[in-house]
């Protein structure tokens, strides 16, 4: 039988917080027999994947959930957090109908705010893991984060490394040659237009440009120092400026035409180290 590992995430009513245990004994219940169970950090995890995949599975919940949280999320979720994570596309597919009544919208993976759960396909690899986890802890710290920001910061995250301080890095990866393909059409946003496009529309018929852009955009306010500051500024600013342009501008101590420019040469001189 193909192995696949099951990450929950249960929002249990009635609670003033997390109930573990409660969580847990839903959890052994709704899984069954053979299915691994246990609390890893803020997680509840089942598990009948082989040990290497939950041992990788469970690096990322804990290195890199550690490392988000202590980076930029000062409000932990007061829900039991945990995800679906299947070991293919079949039973991935075939759950999602179930739980949801369609199929899945993404090969790679969702985290459902309505549902309060993660579920992917882990088969495509912990680069996914990593982003839903982003939309998951910035739902409990910045619940109005708009998708150009809460994408960005998630995509950014699919790919990348721990540094000896356990910060996270990101680096390129598959959106690279998105972002560069559109910026010799002349069809990127400028940062204005990102950053004041509705979820709708960042979700519409230019979804992957605006991605990409997005992620690169995140990628280099990391390179400049500045991705920390302007993710607690923008969170803290919000009510006033709910797209962040104006919170983006503040950050950079420089025109924000200048860097613009200096952003899109970099991003076109960038190599996708695969």
């Amino acid at each position: 039988m193909k192995a696949f590992l099951v990450l929950l995430t249960l929002a249990l009513p009635a609670l003033a917080g997390p109930d573990y245990e409660a969580a847990l004994e839903a959890m052994r219940e709704e899984m069954g027999d053979g299915f691994r169970v246990e609390h890893v950090g803020l997680f509840v995890v089942a598990t009948d994947a082989d040990e290497r995949t939950y041992e990788r599975a469970r690096g990322s919940l804990t290195g890199c959930g550690d490392a988000l949280l202590s980076t930029y999320f000062d409000t932990r979720p007061d829900w039991v957090l945990a995800c679906y994570l299947f070991d293919g596309g079949e039973s991935y597919g075939a759950f999602v109908q179930k739980r949801f009544g369609h199929e899945p919208t993404s090969p790679y993976g969702f985290y459902s705010r309505a549902g309060k759960c993660l579920v992917m396909d882990i088969s495509t690899g912990t680069g996914t893991l990593v982003h839903e986890m982003v939309h998951a802890f910035a739902e409990a710290d910045f619940p109005s984060v708009p998708a150009w920001f809460n994408e960005g910061l998630g995509s950014l995250h699919e790919q990348c490394s721990m540094g000896a301080d356990g910060t996270l890095e990101g680096l390129t990866n598959w959106r690279l040659p998105i972002l560069q393909k559109a910026l010799t059409a002349g069809t990127v946003p400028t940062w204005e237009e990102l950053t004041n496009l509705s979820d709708d529309d960042f979700y519409g018929e230019d979804k992957g440009v605006n991605y990409a852009s997005a992620r690169y955009l995140c990628m280099w306010l990391q390179q400049q120092g500045l991705l920390g500051r302007f993710y607690e500024q923008f969170r803290d600013h919000a009510a006033d400026d709910p797209h962040g342009w104006a919170t983006l501008q503040s950050v950079l101590a420089r025109p924000a035409d200048e860097c613009e420019a200096e952003w899109r040469a970099w991003a076109a001189k960038l190599e996708w180290k695969r």
